[in-house]
């Protein structure tokens, strides 16, 4: 069953450093938002998981922890790790459920992100190398290529790829994820709104889709509250 052998890793700071690391200066209520998000979309995949935030990670640099993570997950006895964050609005129970279906049959699942990352990674615990995945790329645009290169160059594994999505690393990404704002919860919609309108000053993405979000949410009574996780 995938259910006994598989096991999600979500790696994600708590709001207020995962606001300060991407120099958003009221993000707290975005990642917060984000974070409950995520928690409450793994939860409903059945599969146990696992959150590693500033608190639990281990390492001297993102590369170090990050890897540290996945060891720690595999230590407890899971064959695949399933690795996910914090930052994409668009990530759903779907995106998942595909990648524990496709560990099965290629050993690596690759989410790709549009800046070059990735926000998904699942792989079979014969295809992790400590050594290797810490001299990795992380944080630039060169991950993809770097992963690519590695597996399916170097080890002949083959990749099952899932659709790229849109992350949020910094305030010009949210214009990315305009179109679909109506997609995501009220209480994100009114996060992103929230983040925008309180940096306009140095910020130009306010324009008429979400004057239309704004005048529909401001009115809304009945909004839940913003709260830190």
């Amino acid at each position: 069953m995938i259910q006994q052998k598989t096991a999600v890793l979500i790696f994600a700071n708590s709001p207020g450093t995962e606001g300060i690391n991407k120099s958003f200066s009221f993000g707290s209520d975005l990642f917060a938002s984000l974070n409950d998000r995520t928690i409450k979309m793994v939860e409903k995949t059945g599969l146990p998981y696992f959150r590693f935030s500033e608190k639990d990670q281990i390492g001297n640099c993102f590369g170090d922890r990050f890897t540290n993570a996945i060891q720690s997950v595999i230590e407890m006895g899971y064959e695949n790790v399933i690795t996910v964050g914090n930052d994409t609005p668009s990530l759903s129970k779907k995106h998942i459920i595909e990648a524990a279906a496709g560990i099965d049959k290629f050993q690596i699942v690759l989410g790709p992100s549009q800046d070059g990352g990735f926000y998904l990674m699942g792989l079979h615990r014969s295809q992790f190398n400590t050594e290797i995945f810490k001299t990795l790329p992380w944080q630039t645009s060169r991950l993809n290529n770097a992963l690519e290169n590695h597996f399916l160059n170097k080890r002949k594994v083959k990749i099952k790829k899932l659709e790229m999505l849109f992350d949020i690393d910094s305030l010009g990404d949210l214009k990315n994820i305009q179109e679909k704002i109506n997609q995501f919860s009220v209480r994100l919609k009114t996060a992103i709104l929230k983040l925008l309108f309180s940096t306009l000053h140095s910020f130009s993405l306010y324009n008429f889709h979400f004057l239309q979000v704004e005048r529909t949410l401001i009115f809304n009574k009945g909004s839940p509250s913003i709260s830190s996780h």
